[in-house]
């Protein structure tokens, strides 16, 4: 043990615990050092080692409030996590941190007890919240401002929760490797569903597969600029060259558009486009029909290679707490509301109790893809 890299640590309890020597003058700080390295986000591989520096900016304006606690269900290793306890220690916040797997009775006791202020959750969370049979009973009147963001929540989930919530109901979009938000919705009634506007200091624009810059209404790759500097991934400059370009914006592998308003609306991450019968479509395409089920929860749509057709979109689907809900329900749900035949669920549904997921929270498409052949006994091969 002596030549482990933890045997020349120092615990954050004897940080915590030890007095401040006589006339301590504490050291300057780079603007280029390393603050912290983080987990990036991804759903699908090994999470990139994500280097914050000192220059850019971790505390999200969003989370001013009067009330003095707060509660984010994020590890220190992932950006929400980082902002939420440096939040806590500048503006004398106490901050909640629970280290169980995300239990949303437990989080409707936990806002109960401590009169929780602000919480910031990811999109998955949420949905798992308003699933739970004692959601509409909770008490949740402490509640002043509800951030949350990392992936597609559905209008249905948006919208029963903010019917529960006397606080503000925020839908934010950002990248781990920005370390900021990057957009925030503080506008539900006029656009919702929409991840907002820019943050304070970032840029967001839309380009082509040519690298132009597009227009309102018009789809293609998200990418945000802050203007800060950026040490990359640690130990790896093919994946920070991949993300980064020579003009510090970062393209986020998202594809999305900007009204006439400058509200930004995220489709679906560019990787996970399918083709079916040579013609090309979203998964979340159909996910967003899905979720207007009053029986669903929440939903994961993906593809099963056909020989002949190619990615035939199949889904888990969660039903609702105390309802019915068979697979034929939602295909011929999607049927009635999508006549596009490449887009139906042309390889089945399966009801599950809940879906796969990433260790952030977030849905991870593969596995639910991989839980779906192996429950329906497919081989799949391209």
């Amino acid at each position: 043990m002596r030549n482990h890299p933890l045997a020349r640590s120092v615990r954050i309890q004897d940080v915590l615990t030890t007095p401040i020597e006589e006339n301590f003058q504490p050291s300057s700080l780079e603007p280029k050092q390393t603050l912290a390295i983080l987990c990036s986000s991804g759903t699908t591989v090994i999470p990139k080692a994500v280097t914050i520096a000192n220059s850019q900016q971790v505390l999200s304006p969003a989370f001013r409030m009067s009330s003095n606690v707060q509660h984010a269900y994020s590890t220190l290793d992932w950006n929400s996590g980082l902002m939420s306890i440096i939040h806590a220690g500048a503006f004398n916040k106490t901050s909640i941190i629970a280290d169980n797997e995300f239990d949303p009775g437990f989080m409707c006791r936990m806002i109960k007890e401590y009169k929780i202020g602000a919480v910031s959750e990811c999109s998955s969370h949420l949905a798992i919240l308003t699933n739970y049979p004692g959601f509409e009973d909770a008490d949740l009147s402490s509640i002043e401002l509800l951030v949350f963001g990392g992936s597609h929540c559905s209008l249905e989930v948006q919208k029963r929760v903010r019917s529960r919530i006397k606080g503000a109901l925020i839908f934010t979009y950002t990248i781990t490797e920005l370390s900021s938000a990057g957009t925030m919705n503080l506008h539900f009634d006029e656009k919702p569903n929409s991840s907002g506007r820019p943050a304070p200091g970032t840029k967001v624009k839309i380009i082509n597969e040519q690298g132009v810059a597009l227009g309102p209404s018009e789809i293609g790759e998200v990418c945000l600029f802050k203007g800060r500097h950026w040490s990359g991934y640690y130990g790896n400059p093919e994946e920070t060259r991949k993300i980064l370009d020579s003009e510090m914006w970062f393209h986020t592998g998202d594809l999305g558009y900007m009204d006439q308003d400058g509200f930004l609306f995220i489709e679906d991450r560019k990787k996970d486009m399918l083709k079916c019968q040579n013609l090309m479509y979203y998964p979340n395409e159909i996910e967003t029909v899905i979720a207007r089920m009053p029986n669903v929860a929440e939903v994961c749509v993906f593809g099963i290679w056909d020989t002949i057709n190619g990615d035939e979109a199949a889904a888990c689907v969660v039903k609702r707490h105390g309802t019915k809900l068979v697979p034929q329900d939602v295909v011929d749900f999607v049927n009635q509301h999508i006549t596009a035949k490449y887009r139906q669920l042309n390889a089945g549904v399966i009801i599950v109790d809940d879906l796969k997921r990433s260790g952030n929270g977030k849905t991870n498409r593969r596995a639910n893809k991989e839980h779906f052949m192996k429950v329906q006994n497919i081989k799949e091969s391209k």
